[in-house]
């Protein structure tokens, strides 16, 4: 019985004396370090669109970009907007019929999608990068404006925008970040568009590109209005992100 006890208490005296030791060592998958963190990408959908759906369809991008040069794991999560424009459809906000976003005086719902965006970046973020394309390329793009100039929480260090048209309701609030810069809060974004691109006219990615700041870059594509997802398209994404 004795002996019994001092193991017990021999036992207890180890987990005290090697609890401590897991805030700087690796030991085991229990206690890792914060490096092993993953990277994390939010991706926002396009009108008509779903996180299930838009998930499945940027598969091949999530599988090439899996890990970072260095290893690192890269985890995608995509969210879908709030407003239902069909069944099985949404959208970040609503136009009336026959109007554009890039000549839209009002998006109508765009306040539903900034809330539901910043709670889910509250209670699930924050994230590395913002990847969006076409309709969540342009809500990013406003995303950016907000956070540099209104004080909007949700703020990540990288962003992409594929297939983005103007925000033409928000074009004096991305017109002052272009003038007064984005304050303290540095961000690097990547603006991919196409020539060939019918959907959004590629100088409108171009004009919010030249908003975005010295750091802002491009990559031009033949592919139309997607998600470039070939080998050439990886690669300039994943040079933007985990810079050698």
């Amino acid at each position: 019985m004795r002996g019994f006890c001092r193991l017990i208490v021999f036992q207890l005296a180890a987990a005290v004396v090697l609890t401590p030791l897991c805030s700087s060592f690796s030991v085991g998958p229990l206690c890792m370090s914060s490096s092993s963190a993953p990277f994390k990408v939010l991706v926002l959908h396009g009108k008509g669109d779903t996180k299930e759906n838009f998930g499945a369809v940027l598969e091949p991008l999530r599988t090439k970009l899996r890990q970072s040069p260095a290893g690192r794991d890269v985890q995608w999560e995509f969210l879908t907007a709030p407003h239902e424009i069909a069944p099985g459809r949404f959208a970040w906000w609503t136009l009336p019929p026959g109007v554009r976003s890039f000549d839209a005086s009002e998006y109508i719902g765009i306040d539903e999608s900034f809330k539901l965006i910043e709670d889910h970046w509250t209670k699930q973020g924050p994230y590395d990068c913002i990847l969006g394309h076409s309709q969540g390329a342009i809500i990013l793009s406003v995303i950016l404006a907000k956070a540099s100039l209104e004080g909007y929480s949700v703020k990540p260090p990288f962003g992409i925008l594929c297939g983005a048209a103007w925000p033409k309701p928000f074009e004096s609030l991305l017109e002052r970040m272009g003038a007064e810069g984005t304050g303290k809060y540095e961000f690097q974004t990547l603006h991919s568009y196409s020539p060939k691109d019918s959907i959004n006219p590629p100088e409108h990615a171009q004009k919010i590109q030249s908003l975005c700041g010295a750091s802002a870059s491009a990559f031009s594509h033949d592919g139309g209005h997607i998600v470039p997802m070939d080998d050439e398209a990886v690669g300039a994404f994943t040079n933007f992100l985990f810079p050698s």
